[in-house]
């Protein structure tokens, strides 16, 4: 616990030198609902588009990156496609 305070705590009026990272805080974070899940039709896709910052660290400004986000809550169909097996020897 000493060697992490050292780390964290700056000498210089106790100045955090970093903040560790909290994933659920609102700006690391998104929710992304699904309203009426029983309701959805199976193979049903909904997007979702958002943004967030394309650094975490404090020097590298505001930047933003938006995201788009398909998600299928009830499975994803394929269309029909062939399998080729190979099961034999092939001689050289």
């Amino acid at each position: 616990m000493d060697k992490l305070e050292e780390v964290c705590v700056n000498d210089e009026g106790g100045v955090k030198l970093f903040s560790p990272r909290l994933y659920t805080a609102e700006n690391l974070s998104l929710l992304l609902p699904l309203h009426r899940y029983r309701d959805l039709p199976a193979y049903y896709m909904q997007t979702h588009v958002f943004s967030s910052y394309a650094s975490l660290a404090d020097h590298n400004g505001d930047n933003t990156c938006e995201w788009v986000v398909d998600i299928y809550p009830k499975g994803v169909w394929f269309k029909k496609f062939y399998r080729i097996n190979w099961g034999g020897k092939v001689s050289g």
